[in-house]
């Protein structure tokens, strides 16, 4: 066939096939690439989930720490308050020097 030619009638269904088959080519290429699609969105949600539910459990075992920690930090500090307390008080280094007098007025003189 000659470019300046009208094409036939077995030329045009010819090419109508390859048309054909080029469309049908691109839909099956659209369909296989919304699959491909759908199953990265899964993978994508799948992997949120992950990481959150790591998350969430690291940050219980953060906060189980530091309510230990706070814990630990406020029973030493009552221990050291009430000791503080007991060497910083006059009335107390009284008391605790007027039982030593009497101890050594009572024991040494022995």
């Amino acid at each position: 066939m000659n470019q300046y030619e009208q094409p036939t009638a077995e030329d045009t269904r010819f090419q109508f096939e390859i048309i054909k088959g080029l469309g049908e080519s691109v839909r099956q290429q659209t369909v296989a690439m919304v699959e491909i699609q759908r199953i990265q969105l899964d993978m994508v949600e799948r992997l949120s989930r992950i990481e959150a539910r790591d998350h969430t459990e690291a940050y219980a075992r953060l906060e189980a720490k530091v309510t230990r920690l706070e814990e630990e930090r406020i029973r030493r500090e009552g221990a050291t308050g009430i000791l503080n307390a007991i060497l910083k008080s006059p009335v107390i280094a009284w008391f605790a020097a007027a039982a030593v007098a009497v101890y050594v007025a009572l024991f040494e003189k022995g």
